[in-house]
């Protein structure tokens, strides 16, 4: 039987800041949020990392041109392939 238990984490770094719409992506350890939106205009394109064993925010170094700034959308892991 499983027992889950709520408790509150003291996480720190660079950590985004309040927003919803964004997609949260889990692989491995990390948790990934991009995107997201602020009020009802401020449409983000930022890729966070919160790194689950140490509790730390970073943002990951990234390659080629970052996707438009958006909310509501989806996001998953694509195993790497040859």
């Amino acid at each position: 039987r499983i027992r889950w238990k709520w408790t509150k984490c003291q996480a720190f770094g660079n950590f985004p800041g309040p927003r919803r719409g964004h997609s949260a992506t889990s692989i491995g350890t990390k948790i990934y949020i991009f995107g997201g939106i602020y009020g009802y205009t401020r449409y983000f394109n930022e890729l966070f990392e919160l790194d689950t064993e140490t509790m730390e925010w970073s943002i990951p170094k990234t390659k080629g041109t970052p996707p438009s700034p958006r909310a509501w959308h989806t996001a998953c892991q694509i195993p790497e392939t040859p």
